[in-house]
């Protein structure tokens, strides 16, 4: 097998530029709030679990532009300020949940035949957002990756919008040049998705993200420390392949802020239908995301100009830690 770079795969890799001038910087986090059953701990990651992204429409299918893209998981534990993983609170995902929601406008930019790069597109068409959200099943339900329901319902916690990102998606090919098929885009469990009686398949690829995020808004009984005082507030880091093998594809994400329900349909349906192939004949690219979330500081104003003119032409690189739990 070889890989090709898939144009307009929308999820992304590493933009070396935020993460040379960045360091981590650990934060004192509540898990459960004023709840008695954990207390405040310092952390520096917290460890998603594998959920879900898609792009709409996908520009794979015109070799670049611009789609929405949408992505939820929900926390699986943390690492500690020696980036040492420290594993789940007690009660997490049984007595309660944290969840996120985000979306964010992405630009796919082909360089080659086989390669692209991305950044945000902020035109006002696309909607920005990323929020963590904190549900103890007594106001909302437990999520479901499969339905898509149950990320964005309890209490907010966080809140921000998404300032950059970047990256690459590789897909790989048979050795007669033609695109590797999975015979299953939901190679996890039960096979949930067909469209009529045929299964739907999907491309075969993987690739990563890294996402700056600008924090407005914290809640003070969770996060002690105010991540919104930081210049940059949160990395945002996630692998991204297909077809899904650890959780099932979503059937819905939601597209707005503020707790509304799950609105866009990404499986099978007239709204976003995923064709035959996922990736391929879709108008929507759905992909696997196992993310990571940093809190960091940057260094003084006139440190941070000298380093940005300095590391311009050094590059994309790869920043992604993957944390154990």
């Amino acid at each position: 097998m070889k890989t090709f770079a898939v144009h307009g795969a929308g999820l992304i890799l590493a933009l070396g530029l935020v993460n040379a001038a960045n360091a981590t910087a650990p934060i004192l986090f509540d898990p459960d709030g004023t709840k008695a059953t954990n207390s405040a701990s310092v952390i520096s990651t917290f460890d998603w679990a594998p959920g879900n992204s898609i792009i709409t429409t996908n520009p794979a299918l015109t070799g670049g532009g611009s789609g929405q893209v949408y992505v939820h998981s929900s926390l699986s534990g943390f690492a500690d300020k020696n980036g040492d993983p420290v594993g789940a609170p007690a009660g997490l995902n049984t007595a309660f949940e944290i969840t996120f929601v985000g979306g964010y406008g992405e630009k796919v930019i082909p360089l080659s035949a086989n390669s692209v790069t991305f950044a945000i597109d902020t035109a006002p068409t696309f909607k920005n957002f990323f929020e963590v959200w904190y549900d103890d099943f007594s106001t909302g339900a437990k999520s479901s990756s499969l339905s898509g329901k149950g990320y964005n319902d309890g209490v907010l916690i966080l809140s921000g919008s998404v300032t950059s990102v970047g990256g690459s998606f590789s897909m790989v090919l048979n050795s007669d040049g033609t695109p590797k098929v999975s015979p299953k885009l939901d190679a996890f469990g039960t096979d949930n998705y067909k469209s009529g009686t045929n299964t739907i398949k999907s491309i075969t690829g993987s690739g990563g993200t890294d996402v700056a995020i600008d924090v407005s808004f914290v809640h003070p009984d969770f996060f002690k420390t105010d991540v919104s005082k930081l210049a940059i507030d949160l990395l945002f880091n996630s692998s991204q392949v297909v077809p899904f093998s650890q959780t099932n594809p979503s059937a819905r994400f939601t597209t707005g802020t503020g707790g509304i329900a799950p609105s866009l349909i990404g499986a099978g349906s007239a709204n976003v239908p995923l064709g035959s192939i996922n990736g391929l004949t879709s108008t929507g690219f759905m992909l696997q995301a196992d993310p990571n979330m940093a809190f960091n500081v940057v260094p003084e104003p006139s440190s941070l100009a000298l380093l940005g003119m300095g590391l311009l032409g050094l590059g994309l690189r790869g920043l992604r830690r993957r944390v154990q739990a």
